[in-house]
């Protein structure tokens, strides 16, 4: 996956993407806290933070759901 790709989907997500400079993003879930540091190294994320990203968005969901 792409940044730009991970970007929109942490948007869709509620999250906020900061960029802390040319090597790393950040991916911030404001509700829970939760900080994934994206670095930045070509166009293409590792599968290991994908993983992580996956869990945040899983908990999100299954927060959302709770809340209706």
């Amino acid at each position: 996956m792409t940044f730009d790709e991970i970007e929109r989907l942490a948007k869709h997500y509620g999250c906020r993407v900061l960029t802390g400079g040319n090597h790393s993003q950040k991916i911030v879930d404001v509700k829970s806290g939760t900080v994934i540091p994206i670095p930045m190294h070509g166009k293409h994320i590792r599968e290991a933070y994908i993983g992580e990203l996956k869990e945040l968005f899983a908990e999100i969901e299954a927060r959302n759901k709770g809340g209706e």
